[in-house]
């Protein structure tokens, strides 16, 4: 089996070879996806030793083959990585999990083992926990999600944190990739079951929305509202009448768009899709538990006559080695290896700090010319 590498990620790897990662512990939340082995692989070239990895994914962004090439490599990645109750919240769920995760991981990260801590995090949620115990070692974390940036910016967290979610890299070049691949995901998830759809709302208007209303607008009339928005057109209407107008919604806010009390607002044979962290776009656990419990959380759902793409989840999630083309995703994975090279490297302050703006505009000034056909491709 050829290893993925990623040239953006080496390109860094190899412009900072003098740095020592052995005695680093990195812990945290990540997708447990075949471009997140390849980083931590590229990193093994500075010191890191894999047993000093240790991560938890979540149940729709966790291939099961990846999965057990970490264990193989001897990347310590909990089991609980896998775990889904469709009659329960996924937040909920999650929360256990990462409690119990740095439950586990104290003992460790206290020890005389290591040097730095650097916790990576996908929502925020690793980031609260561990801001709840005092631990004498230098500890950074890394966040690389809206949600999360926006769950902890008004949080005590004593320790530095890495802004890399809201980098203007990210937001500009990322929010393409990932509304190709939701578009893709949900057009193969409607022709599987020969539904068409000629109209869209998209709720939420940030970097991903907008991408989401550029892409459909090529095969379908598209409307975008943001609640934040009071100058909308859309906004004369109640919620409640604006969300039964159209057979297909997608969610794109990062928290609920329409909670359980709007369910029945929907009309009969509407489609929901969401682009978004978790199953909370749709207050979907309210809509599972009208049919029989399951283990999948890749199944859509017919509930009510309301299809429910990915039981709720981000659509393009669908449990592959990996959600987008490799060397398009690998800017997102520089910019987080970026972070864990400034973490290292110590420069930050306790609280949110930016993405350090050296590294930030090697990754951009390399990008296009290392993602080369992928790039020009995903722009026409």
């Amino acid at each position: 089996m050829n290893l993925l590498e990623l040239p953006l990620v080496e390109l860094l790897i190899n412009q900072n070879i003098d740095l020592d990662f052995s005695k680093v512990k990195i812990i945290g939340v990540q997708h447990i996806l075949e471009t997140t082995h390849s980083m931590f692989r590229s990193f093994y070239k500075l010191g890191l030793k894999s047993e000093n990895v240790a991560l938890v994914g979540k149940c729709y962004s966790t291939c099961e083959e990846v999965f057990n090439e970490m264990i193989e490599d001897n990347i310590s990645v909990i089991k609980d990585s896998f775990r889904y109750f469709s009659h329960e919240s996924y937040d909920n769920t999650f929360a256990d999990i990462v409690k119990k995760f740095i439950e586990s991981q104290l003992e460790d990260i206290s020890s005389d083992k290591y040097d730095q801590i650097i916790v990576l995090d996908d929502g925020g949620k690793c980031i609260e926990v561990l801001s709840n115990y005092k631990i004498d070692k230098k500890i950074v974390a890394i966040e690389q999600t809206s949600a999360g940036y926006h769950a902890i910016k008004n949080k005590k967290i004593n320790f530095p944190v890495i802004n890399v979610a809201r980098s203007p890299l990210k937001l500009n070049v990322e929010s393409p990739m990932i509304a190709q691949a939701a578009s893709d995901r949900l057009f193969y998830s409607l022709e599987k079951k020969n539904i068409k759809r000629d109209k869209a709302l998209i709720i939420g208007s940030g970097a991903i929305g907008k991408a989401m209303k550029k892409k459909l607008s090529e095969s379908m009339i598209v409307d975008e509202y943001d609640i934040k928005d009071a100058n909308s057109k859309l906004s004369s209407k109640s919620f409640e009448e604006l969300i039964s107008e159209y057979p297909l919604i997608i969610g794109c806010t990062g928290t609920t768009s329409i909670n359980c009390s709007s369910h029945d607002a929907l009309t009969p044979g509407t489609i929901l899709v969401s682009i978004s962290s978790s199953d909370r776009e749709f207050d979907s656990v309210f809509l599972r538990k009208k049919i029989k419990e399951n283990n999948n959380c890749h199944d859509d759902l017919l509930i009510d006559n309301i299809f429910l793409v990915n039981s709720g989840f981000p659509v393009n999630f669908d449990g592959d080695r990996e959600n987008i083309d490799p060397y398009l995703i690998q800017l997102t994975i520089a910019l987080i290896a970026a972070g864990i090279i400034q973490a290292y490297k110590d420069l930050c302050n306790i609280g949110i700090n930016s993405l350090d703006k050296t590294l930030e505009e090697i990754i951009e000034q390399n990008f296009v010319q290392l993602a080369k056909k992928s790039y020009i491709k995903l722009l026409r």
